[in-house]
């Protein structure tokens, strides 16, 4: 794979991974490591997938619906700008944020517009959907509320600053994460504040919630643990860069990616390292967890490591796909983008949106 690799879904005895960069969706025989079939998207690749009744949903320059077993388009739905939230899939519509400002209902079968709802700046945060609500922040600094069957607003909840966390709800409360450095409690109901815990830097990071304990990681080089009631902090385990991706909880350990470059296993009730993976590039995908093995994303391959020790099992993919390049040289292929200044010249292929900020070119 080449490129940064996104967050992996795994189903059916199989892992889809996209690289953003390159473009390419594939498709990994979980046990083997081999690849069943590869999908190249011209415009680049944003989002993580999400895998739902044999359908693969990815973020692109629009949405796609693809036959899981191919790779086949089933539907493609248009939309005004990128789109990088993971796909929400619940009771036959698929929910997706885009850079167009707007959060969208799709039904899953037709690939036709159900509602859509306009906020205030660019949706990066992948919705949540719960007892007939979506929850999904947005660029303007707010978490909203919506009807899911209609897409009117129930309640909004501000912030200091942009909300690109991912709401997680459990037991009538939503936690979500702002880039004012704070980890929100919301009553699911109402919008309500319940609590505040501070991390000490932005909170891009999407919360788990297992067993009465909120584990999310922050800016602040921390994963933290916090009682989900309370909002008191249990523990915080602290890596050697600033950046964490989403943790997942599987069996009492608690899995991150750091930007170090380290896959940790870190003990949710005491917060201990367990063990570290280490790659030779930053982790930023999301691990995922199926059994007994952690997928995840890092240094242009796809990882598969056992999920007791630190040992990398035969399943690892590390192939540089090639197959449908972009070559296309009206795009933009060195400079810096014009939206957030990082050199586009580290990404290595021409691009039409800044795979960093999403800005087009």
């Amino acid at each position: 794979m080449s490129g940064r690799v996104n967050s992996p879904a795994a189903a059916d005895g199989t892992v889809y991974v996209g690289s953003g960069q390159s473009g390419n969706l594939h498709a990994v025989d979980s046990q083997t490591g081999e690849q069943e079939w590869v999908r190249n998207f011209e415009m680049g690749l944003y989002s993580s997938p999400t895998v739902a009744d044999d359908t693969v949903y990815v973020g692109s320059d629009h949405l796609y619906a693809l036959e899981a077993d191919t790779g086949e388009d089933v539907w493609v739905f248009e939309t005004d700008s990128l789109v990088k939230a993971v796909p929400t899939v619940s009771q036959g519509t698929v929910y997706i944020g885009s850079y167009d400002n707007n959060l969208y209902a799709v039904n899953t079968l037709t690939g036709t517009e159900q509602w859509t709802f306009e906020t205030g700046a660019s949706v990066r945060s992948s919705p949540t959907v719960a007892d007939g609500t979506v929850y999904a922040g947005s660029g303007d600094e707010t978490l909203y509320a919506l009807d899911a069957g209609t897409g009117e607003p129930e309640w909004e909840f501000p912030t200091g600053d942009s909300v690109s966390s991912s709401p997680t709800v459990r037991d009538g409360t939503v936690y979500v994460g702002s880039s004012d450095d704070n980890l929100y409690a919301i009553d699911a109901e109402t919008g309500e504040e319940e609590w505040v815990f501070n991390t000490g830097d932005t909170v891009s990071s999407s919360p788990a919630v297992v067993d009465g304990t909120v584990y999310v990681g922050s800016f602040s080089n921390r994963l933290y643990a916090v009682d989900a009631d309370t909002g008191t902090g249990r523990w915080g385990f602290r890596t050697a860069a600033s950046e964490l991706s989403s943790p997942t909880v599987a069996d009492g350990t608690v899995y991150v990616g750091s930007y170090d470059n380290g896959l940790y296993a870190v003990g949710t009730d005491t917060g201990d390292k367990e063990w570290v993976f280490e790659t030779e590039r930053v982790v930023h995908s999301s691990p995922t967890v199926a059994g007994g093995t952690v997928y995840f994303g890092g240094d242009e391959n796809l990882y598969a490591v056992n999920a007791d020790t630190p040992d990398r099992t035969p399943t690892i993919s590390s192939d540089r796909a090639t197959d449908g390049e972009r070559t296309d040289p009206s795009r933009r292929s060195n400079g810096f983008c014009d939206g957030c200044a990082e050199d586009l010249g580290q990404v290595g292929v021409p691009v039409t949106y800044c795979p960093f900020c999403g800005e087009k070119q």
